[in-house]
């Protein structure tokens, strides 16, 4: 967790986190809090209420806080900083239904705030499952927490809503104690520098933006390839799918960063990003079973992944989706002929990789290898371009040469961790990063019609593609038949 942070101010105030005993919070939250914490960017005037059903006491809570750091930057020798961290973290077992757990909550955080003499600012953290949202937000409220003077702002972890009616139910529960600028709906990949960096390139380098129309740029390529299995999340998974796991959020939002127009003003990057997401056309039927695939893996040959059916919690004979494919026509004149294809799924081949290709339009003699600009986002982090030279010894065929990173240049810095960017965001009170309520509509109305034409299709035929292999044939040919070929293989060496 090194490198700096775009910040110009501290920040102080009470954070509530409900959920405090995840995994979630111990893998990420407290980390990131440490490392704000370490640079200065959170004021040693703030205080953490965290909340779940286990009775733990706060030195036990202490204990998992400076376990997590510990942990996350495999580093012992900072162990007597964490514990004057977790000095600032204070425990309150919290019954969702039970009104009396909250006013204890308000209680302690009147404490709290005269304590550490923070300012008004309440940072509330919904680390858990959507289904306690609503008696949440409604605690909340009317035990009169949400009511003392100050900022009260709402952080909330994907997924919000497993369609577009059950986002609109949720959307209805918190507004019972928030408003809509109150609201801040993550998705993690938004709070990545190095998703970020594709907005930022284009705006920073204007040959780039000349360029970024289908006059030149003939497909864009997003992969987001993972090599493991499903693993223990069987139960969770089988209830989302690819689909909702990966393409109603991610993809989608890195995907607008990359065909949005330009904002003029940085206050204006969400209405850029839902008139991107508005021109995306819904799927029909037709167009699902044309430019749509989805795959679902069995055991590897060397039987060291399990088939996706015989994991714990799994149904045996489930048609959930572990790798999902497509094409994506945008209905703009910017990008009129200009498709993206996006591909995702798990136990794959290629390893764990991220990345965005900008393929240009070949006007050479038909290289195989194309001219791109390729947006590196993870493991790999930066901007790599591909262009075609002249062959060497004496021959003028095109030959393909890279321009990487100049690590000279750029140094050993580390981009920040995204819940560190996001949590200090949602102090400042900057939905910059989170997902608008209008750009969620946007994401479930494309990913309800897929879902929606895989619903009045034959069950598919899975599993059609084997644990340790790039995923199904049918991705291959969905993109070879309009004479294309995926570019990236492997970005995690």
């Amino acid at each position: 967790m090194k490198g700096p942070l775009p910040m110009r101010q501290q920040v102080s105030g009470i954070i509530v986190l409900f959920g405090a005993s995840g995994d979630l919070a111990q893998r990420k939250l407290y980390p990131s809090l440490f490392h704000l914490f370490q640079q200065g960017w959170l004021s040693e005037r703030f205080a953490l209420i965290g909340t779940a059903r286990r009775p733990w006491t706060d030195e036990h809570f202490h204990e998992i806080i400076v376990n997590s750091i510990i942990a996350y930057n495999q580093d012992d020798s900072i162990r007597e900083e964490a514990q004057k961290f977790a000095k600032h973290f204070f425990y309150v077992s919290n019954d969702a239904s039970k009104t009396d757990d909250y006013l204890l909550l308000k209680e302690k955080m009147v404490d709290l705030q005269k304590t550490y003499q923070t300012d008004k600012n309440f940072l509330y953290y919904f680390s858990i499952v959507p289904s306690l949202f609503e008696i949440t937000s409604k605690n909340l409220k009317e035990t009169g927490t949400t009511s003392l003077e100050g900022n009260h702002r709402v952080i909330l972890e994907k997924p919000f809503g497993t369609d577009l009616a059950s986002a609109i139910s949720l959307n209805k529960a918190l507004n019972i104690s928030f408003h809509e600028n109150d609201i801040y709906r993550i998705d993690h990949y938004v709070g990545k520098e190095t998703v970020l960096n594709i907005w930022a390139t284009r705006q920073f380098n204007p040959f780039l933006e000349a360029v970024w129309n289908n006059q030149y740029i003939d497909h864009f390529q997003i992969t987001l390839s993972e090599n493991l299995p499903v693993g223990t999340r069987g139960g969770y998974y089988d209830q989302t799918g690819a689909l909702l796991d990966m393409f109603q959020n991610h993809i989608l939002q890195v995907l607008s960063f990359v065909g949005m127009d330009l904002p003029k003003d940085i206050k204006e990057i969400h209405q850029s990003k839902e008139a991107f997401l508005r021109q995306i056309p819904s799927f029909t039927l037709e167009t699902t079973q044309k430019q749509i695939v989805r795959g679902q893996y069995s055991e590897d040959l060397s039987n060291i992944y399990l088939a996706y059916r015989d994991i714990p919690e799994v149904d045996s004979s489930s048609t959930t989706e572990t790798f999902v494919a497509g094409k994506i026509e945008v209905n703009s004149p910017r990008w009129s002929g200009t498709p993206f294809y996006f591909r995702t799924g798990k136990a794959l081949s290629s390893g764990k990789y991220t990345v965005v290709e900008a393929v240009l339009k070949d006007r050479s003699s038909g290289n195989s290898l194309p001219n791109r600009f390729t947006f590196l986002i993870h493991p790999k982090k930066g901007i790599e371009i591909s262009m075609n030279q002249k062959a060497l010894k004496g021959h003028f065929a095109p030959q393909i040469i890279r321009l990487t990173p100049d690590q000279s240049l750029t140094g050993k810095q580390e981009p920040s961790e995204s819940y560190e960017i996001l949590i200090y965001y949602a102090f400042l009170g900057n939905q910059m990063l989170f997902t608008t309520w209008e750009e969620l509509k946007e994401q479930w109305r494309i990913a309800d019609s897929i879902k929606a034409a895989w619903a009045a299709l034959p069950a598919p035929d899975f599993p059609n593609y084997a644990a340790n292999t790039l995923g199904p044939d049918d991705a291959i040919a969905l993109i070879e038949k309009d004479h294309r070929k995926w570019v990236s293989k492997r970005y995690n060496a």
